[in-house]
């Protein structure tokens, strides 16, 4: 005959059982009643392995818990499986009806009942679940991407600061962060570093190593801007307008 029931049971003298509560299971090692798994209303003493669903929820044969039929896309709500709403652009539905927003930054779109972002915003590019922008650019303060200076792979998010330069260039300005060509190889071909062509007299190189006539009548230039330094013969030069014009007689 029984003396003494778990904490929590209740004793029936005319079956001489011990019972717990509905939704609540015997657990030896700690002799008392046991709340079983959310959404149950019977489990199994000692175990809790679940062996009656509430309401129409349906139970899982692997983990044997409770839930909704994800295949026949219904949400817990209230303790009932309900039929699903589809929830507005830039949010998801965890499976109980309520909207939370897609859960990855800079997300435009994400499936409606898992959150895993497929679509970014405006900008970004999708990179597995996360919104990232592209390379050769950067984030900005606004929450966009804009385009890292000329010829930089990679700058710093919100100051757009260079860290890296294409091949060739040299980041030869670190506290503004722009990359140009070192002085060994000033001048750029195809968008490439390569060394100084000299150009013959009467010419000049602006830096693409291609060789220009110095102006109308003028005699040499500098190598680089192409502005005239002396004019041929019975030419004088007008430092205002860079022309060498008929000497007057």
């Amino acid at each position: 005959m029984c003396t003494s029931c778990y904490t929590g049971a209740t004793y029936n003298s005319g079956s001489n059982v011990c019972s717990c509560p509905a939704g609540q299971y015997g657990l030896a090692s700690t002799y008392a009643c046991t709340a079983c798994p959310a959404n149950c209303i019977a489990c199994a003493d000692n175990t809790g392995v679940c062996t009656t669903c509430q309401n129409n929820l349906v139970m899982n044969a692997t983990t044997s818990l409770c839930g909704c039929s994800t295949t026949d896309m219904l949400a817990l709500v209230s303790g009932y499986c309900v039929p699903m709403t589809t929830p507005a652009i830039g949010y998801y539905n965890p499976g109980n009806n309520s909207a939370l927003l897609c859960p990855a930054s800079n997300c435009y779109t994400c499936s409606a009942y898992s959150g895993v972002c497929n679509k970014c915003n405006a900008t970004f590019t999708l990179s597995g679940t996360s919104c990232i922008c592209p390379a050769g650019t950067y984030k900005t303060s606004g929450g966009t991407c804009l385009k890292c200076p000329a010829n930089c792979t990679a700058c710093n998010d919100f100051t757009g600061v260079c860290n890296a330069c294409v091949s060739s260039y040299t980041l030869n300005l670190p506290s503004t962060g722009y990359c140009g060509c070192a002085a060994s190889v000033p001048a750029v071909v195809n968008n490439v570093c390569t060394a100084f062509l000299a150009c013959p007299a009467g010419q000049f190189n602006p830096g693409n190593n291609i060789c220009y006539s110095c102006g109308t009548n003028c005699a040499t230039c500098d190598a680089y801007t192409g502005k005239c330094n002396a004019c041929k013969p019975t030419f004088t030069y007008t430092a205002a307008t860079d022309t060498c014009a008929c000497t007057a007689s």
